[in-house]
This record gives C-alpha cells, structure tokens and sequence, in this order.
C-alpha cells in the first residue's frame, strides 16, 4: 500500500468513515480529546475547504478503504502533520510512508519546518517524529 493524494470528490466520503471506524483512544491521540463523529466532520470539512493551496491530504487505501491519513497544513515556511492509520494496519510503515509523503510535499510547496503535535502517550507519533529529525 503506498499513499497517495487524495481525491476531493471521491474520497471525501471515505475518509469520513476512516476517522469514524478510530475508536475513543486513536481519536483522543489524534486530537488531544475524545473527538465525537460530529467534531471529525467539522475538521475534516474544515481542512477540505483549503484542498490544494494550503492544505492536502494524503491516504492510503486498502481497496475501497481508507485506512490511513497524513493532513498536512502548510503555513509560510512551516507545515504541520497529524496522522491517522487504523489498528490493524499498524506496524506495517503506513505512518512512516505518510510522513515522507506529506513531508516532501510540503518542502515543494516551500516548508522548511516540519513538527507535529501530539500528546506524551503518543508513543508511535514519537517514534516517527524522532526517526525523521523531529524533536
């Protein structure tokens, strides 16, 4: 599975249901707080209305599923990365493949400060960070 940039129109739907199917745990390590499906949606929506200048999503599919997710906001010469990639899927690179995905298209559209921010639990969100240069 190889991540790849998502399409507005036919994956909007999809990626919904991915941040859906995250349980109360993934959602709290994803946004720093129990996000119900209404919260998602608004984010989701949110970053969606800047698809293509600032912002762009990147996903991996596994078929007809979302299964993974780097959102990258680029703001002057920063970007942002948060991730998502589901339980079952983990331990596979997923994450580390999303990270160098949004990470090269953030340094092509200026970006020369990567960070993410996630909470002290995040213990696999760490690991990436750290294995990339990231503190």
């Amino acid at each position: 599975m190889i991540p790849r940039k998502m399409m507005y129109e036919a994956d909007k739907g999809k990626l919904i249901r991915h941040f859906e199917r995250l349980n109360e745990d993934d959602r709290y390590l994803r946004f720093g707080y129990p996000a119900n499906d209404d919260m998602m949606k608004k984010y989701i929506k949110s970053s969606l209305e800047t698809f293509g200048s600032t912002d762009m999503w990147f996903l991996v599919a596994d078929g007809e599923n979302i299964v993974g997710s780097v959102h990258v906001a680029v703001m002057g010469d920063k970007a942002e990365m948060g991730f998502t990639v589901e339980k079952k899927y983990r331990g596979k690179g997923l994450g580390q493949d999303l990270f160098s995905r949004g990470a090269t298209w953030a340094m092509m559209k200026g970006a020369r400060v990567l960070f993410t921010q996630c909470l002290s639990e995040n213990k696999v969100m760490q690991h990436i960070a750290k294995k990339n240069g990231i503190d």
